[in-house]
């Protein structure tokens, strides 16, 4: 930690939150406590919380005031405005994203400006993060493995996303127009990073450099996939295929993916019609093979067999 006031900033974490009483002050002091030599600050939005965030931020805020910004909303904006109003605030080269129940590793800001700093074609960066439990166990040592290096947008649009929001670095030099683009309310995090992917390649690092929190985003709610991303991923695809017109059948392929991923997560957590619904979908889309037809067919004993496997990993 260095006094952010006083010299250039280097890098602005941006924590985004709301309700996370229970979670935002282990994330503010993992940002707090990042063994960096250069100037940063950290930028914290509060989404007009109803709980006792805003007094658990102020009472940090106020006791590390070269370093902590806070910025607390009047009225509530909704995810996507909060985030982006919040990114405009940023004073920083590079702009760290942290979700408010998430944990960086006391390495993580400098592995991640080591990577940018190198690579002036790299428009941002990412990492693996332990996944953990809302007690903060840790469910699994990895969210998705995945090569280390450059990757391209195609790359993205393969596992989209194939990292946690909490583990993006990118570049402070985002169009305005970019902005403008995703400033509506249903924007998606998958969204962002695909636009992102068009201003520059992306770098990941196959290091675990900090914590997801599971089960606590809006991927899911109320017991199936959250219609706004099933929305996000659809537009994120269609707008694929209109700025690259001559990859269409390989971006329907990849669409046609992730609608079985969302049918494969629809069986496991109980949303049969839906993953039924999912499966079809895919296969329409192009996307054909034993998995979509045995999810089509027999969503709920494809939840079972899922499950236990779940379970029987965990065991061992």
């Amino acid at each position: 930690m260095m006094d952010s006031m006083n010299s250039e900033i280097k890098v602005s974490v941006c924590v985004v939150t709301y309700n996370q009483e229970k979670y935002i002050g282990d994330a503010v002091m993992s940002a707090v406590n990042q063994d960096v030599g250069f100037n940063y600050e950290i930028l914290i939005a509060d989404d007009a919380s109803t709980d006792s965030t805003k007094s658990i931020i102020t009472e940090l805020a106020a006791k590390y005031p070269t370093l902590i910004r806070l910025i607390v909303r009047k009225n509530n904006l909704g995810p996507a405005k909060n985030i982006i109003d919040l990114y405009k605030e940023a004073r920083g080269r590079y702009i760290a994203h942290v979700d408010g129940d998430d944990i960086l590793s006391p390495d993580k800001i400098l592995r991640q400006v080591e990577v940018l700093d190198s690579h002036s074609d790299v428009f941002f960066c990412t990492h693996d993060v332990n996944v953990i439990s809302s007690e903060g166990n840790i469910l699994r040592h990895s969210y998705r493995r995945w090569p280390e290096g450059m990757h391209t947008t195609f790359e993205l649009l393969s596992q989209l996303p194939f990292f946690a929001h909490s583990s993006k670095m990118f570049r402070n030099n985002v169009p305005e127009d970019c902005w403008d683009r995703l400033y509506f309310d249903g924007m998606v995090d998958i969204e962002m990073h695909f636009e992102h992917s068009l201003l520059g390649c992306s770098y990941h690092l196959d290091k675990v450099l900090g914590s997801y929190r599971a089960f606590s985003g809006v991927a899911v709610e109320g017991g199936v996939i959250n219609k706004s991303v099933v929305e996000a991923n659809k537009r994120v695809y269609a707008s694929a295929k209109l700025i690259f017109p001559d990859k269409k059948i390989d971006i329907q392929n990849l669409y046609g993916k992730s609608l079985t991923k969302y049918a494969f997560v629809s069986s496991y957590i109980g949303a049969y019609s839906d993953a039924t619904r999912f499966a079809r979908q895919s296969m329409i889309a192009g996307r054909y093979g034993w998995v979509n037809l045995f999810i089509f067919i027999w969503p709920r004993l494809f939840g079972k067999v899922i499950s236990m496997r779940e379970k029987f990993k965990r065991f061992f």
